[in-house]
């Protein structure tokens, strides 16, 4: 999908109610690195995204692995996570949050009483 899919889902979700249960949007190379870490980080289709995603507040599994999603988008994701305090479920495996990124997803998970399920 690439950064600039990414801003254009986040576009198109902008239009729609929000009332999406589950959202799998792994693999799909939201910030411009691939798999393999190989790419130009691009974060404003992924700032974009959250910024729809934070309006949803019934998110209740979420999937964000296989995105080299590093720590500099982590403020855009913790936005998410704080709107959405019934979610069950969230994958954040191969993604490269580092000691920071992982500072700030341990503050929202504080706040997560629902989670049950933790990708990483």
């Amino acid at each position: 999908m690439g950064p600039s899919g990414t801003k254009k889902l986040a576009d198109e979700l902008s239009t729609v109610p929000a009332r999406l249960a589950s959202i799998d949007l792994s693999l799909c190379n939201l910030t411009g690195l691939d798999e393999d870490a190989r790419g130009e980080v691009d974060q404003s289709g992924f700032k974009a995204l959250c910024a729809v995603l934070r309006r949803n507040k019934g998110i209740l599994s979420l999937n964000l692995a296989w995105n080299r999603l590093g720590s500099n988008v982590m403020p855009f994701l913790r936005t998410v996570l704080q709107a959405n305090h019934a979610l069950l479920n969230l994958d954040l495996y191969k993604n490269d949050l580092q000691e920071d990124g992982m500072k700030i997803l341990a503050q929202c998970l504080q706040h997560m009483p629902y989670l049950r399920e933790l990708g990483l």
